[in-house]
């Protein structure tokens, strides 16, 4: 009889660690997800804050690709995340309502017709 409670405290203590377990790493999760956020949204604030410079050194006009804001007002194009394990610092171009298809990475609107011209977006 003994030896059958100390098997169900045994297999009762392994539920409780595989309980604990599985979430922690949904905590995890959670936690690298807010970690991918973050650097995404300081990356595009540098970003935008060097268009803008950009901008305002040449007379309201908008660089026509990210490219040209290398070296001089940023160091490099920045990583967009969409996790912390998938990247990208390609850019996309062109009209606000059709560049977005979700493949990471930035988008850019390039086009002056567009209510977001000269701004830049995580292409999530």
């Amino acid at each position: 009889m003994k030896k059958n409670i100390f098997t169900s405290e045994i297999i009762l203590i392994v539920l409780v660690i595989a309980v604990f377990g599985w979430l922690s790493a949904r905590k995890i999760e959670v936690i690298r997800a807010e970690a991918a956020a973050a650097a995404s949204k300081e990356s595009i604030t540098r970003l935008q804050d060097a268009v803008n410079v950009y901008r305002w050194e040449h007379e309201n006009r908008c660089p026509e690709n990210l490219d040209l804001l290398v070296p001089e007002y940023i160091e490099k194009i920045p990583s967009a995340y969409k996790t912390l394990s998938n990247s990208s610092s390609s850019v996309k171009y062109g009209p606000y309502n059709q560049t977005f298809d979700g493949s990471g990475g930035w988008v850019y609107v390039n086009d002056e017709q567009s209510e977001h011209y000269c701004e830049v977006f995580l292409n999530i």
